[in-house]
């Protein structure tokens, strides 16, 4: 992988665990989210909206960026599910296993072909990203009971990273269809118009959820929007960049996306005082280690 995906994905997830940190402090609904990237959508809207007015060609992706959007929007949704359940150090890693879905995809769909080495390190930051949430190093019998997993947790969180995995592709798809290269704006602008698309389904989805107070504990963490729309958007430029760079695999970047899992570790360790052992160190290793096999391959 190029240095400067590698660069741009690591902005992408040291922001990206830095909103969800606060995120997990925040409203936990559809609502929040849906005035959240309203917001981040209005803060870019000068740049963007200009941008596009001058060079429409973007918006000939309009089919792509509003099922990006509607994937998007399923995934804050869960996310805010999955949030309201269980800690940070647990929910996050569980909502970051895309790449299981990516490669898939990507294979399927991008005519994708993976090296043995490229492949061993997703895998192990999907086994890295399982073990985080446990107790202890040792295996038992009891270990990974189905019971552990089969819970609305767990299954929202899968159903998270089904919904990752598949706009991340279509994002893909749109950045080899749109060439970016040939103008630094097409990306941002893409991805500007995706966020105002899942603002929108959010808002129907809070609509349908039919609970007022909903809106108003959102509008009442006002400091808390500004600061994740801002990140948010910000964030996700960074990935459709690195998508953009010639020879870099969509299955690379959803991999290498996972260091996001160390920084909301430590962020979980050190700011939220949650339990730290073995084990999650462990798990921190196995994922750096992964991520290195991705890059080597």
């Amino acid at each position: 992988m190029p240095i400067a995906a590698v660069l741009l994905i690591l902005l992408h997830a040291l922001t990206h665990a830095t909103w969800n940190l606060i995120a997990k402090r925040s409203p936990k609904s559809s609502a929040f989210y849906s005035i959240t990237i309203l917001a981040g959508v209005l803060m870019y809207s000068p740049l963007c909206a200009v941008h596009i007015a001058r060079n429409p060609a973007i918006l000939g992706a309009w089919p792509w960026f509003l099922l990006s959007g509607t994937f998007l929007a399923f995934y804050y949704t869960l996310m805010a599910g999955v949030y309201a359940k269980a800690d940070l150090s647990i929910a996050y890693p569980l909502l970051r296993l895309g790449p299981i879905f990516i490669v898939a995809w990507g294979m399927v769909f991008l005519d994708e072909q993976l090296t043995a080495t490229a492949l061993l390190g997703i895998c192990a930051i999907v086994a890295g990203c399982m073990i985080l949430p446990q107790q202890s190093l040792k295996i038992s019998r009891s270990t990974f009971r189905l019971k552990h997993y089969a819970n609305w947790t767990y299954a929202a969180a899968l159903a998270a990273s089904v919904c990752t995995s598949v706009y991340v592709v279509v994002d893909k798809f749109v950045m080899l269809r749109f060439n970016p290269n040939a103008s630094g704006w097409i990306a941002f602008d893409y991805v500007w118009l995706e966020m105002a698309a899942c603002s929108v389904v959010l808002a129907v989805l809070a609509g349908l959820g039919g609970r007022r107070r909903h809106w108003a504990e959102a509008l009442s963490a006002r400091w808390k929007i500004l600061l994740i729309a801002l990140m948010l958007i910000g964030a996700y430029v960074f990935v459709m960049c690195a998508l953009a760079i010639p020879g870099v695999l969509v299955s690379h970047v959803g991999a290498f996306r996972q260091t996001s899992v160390v920084f909301t570790v430590l962020a979980g360790i050190v700011l939220l005082k949650e339990k730290c052992g073995p084990v999650r160190i462990a798990a921190a290793a196995v994922i750096v280690a992964g991520l290195l096999m991705v890059v080597m391959g």
